[in-house]
């Protein structure tokens, strides 16, 4: 479902940006693992929400809203839809693989993210089915959930450079 959203209309209106030229900080053992819990909450809501609008039939930022922020979750919202009108079911959600968090501070956290879409049935409009998507490597951003607990998802791209996903 969203390896191919990813790679038909997310990248529409996603674009692929390469992180060129700048060495990610590295995090520190500490900091690390609550950072990567919340925003593999984060991202695994976003992903279970997207998937629940794909089985109704309808797209809603509002509900994306719970795990992104108004303009990410407006943006997949119309993608979303974009794909329903379009004939395009899908089913399953992403798996997180490997995350590797490149910054950390009270405003934001930023990773690299590798995806396994082995579990996402796609069905384009004229019934055949795709193949699953295989790895597929993101950049994020994540900030403070302002409405409680977490973190909220507020940019995530796919990108080319896969090392991410070589771990």
């Amino acid at each position: 479902m969203l390896g191919r959203l990813g790679s038909r209309v997310a990248l529409a209106s996603i674009a692929v940006l390469l992180l060129a030229g700048c060495a990610p900080e590295e995090p520190t053992p500490e900091e690390t693992p609550d950072a990567q819990s919340e925003l593999q909450e984060a991202f695994d809501g976003f992903y279970r929400t997207v998937d629940a609008q794909f089985a109704r039939g309808s797209a809603d930022a509002a509900e994306l809203q719970q795990h992104a922020t108004e303009n990410l979750a407006t943006r997949w919202a119309a993608d979303i839809q974009a794909a329903l009108d379009s004939g395009i079911r899908s089913r399953g959600v992403l798996v997180i693989t490997n995350t590797t968090v490149t910054r950390e501070s009270a405003e934001q956290v930023d990773a690299l993210i590798c995806t396994d879409g082995a579990a996402i049935s796609t069905t384009t409009s004229d019934g055949s089915t795709q193949a699953p998507s295989e790895l597929l490597a993101w950049r994020s951003e994540f900030v403070p959930n302002e409405e409680g607990p977490g973190l909220r998802i507020a940019a995530l791209e796919p990108i080319a450079d896969r090392s991410v996903c070589d771990v």
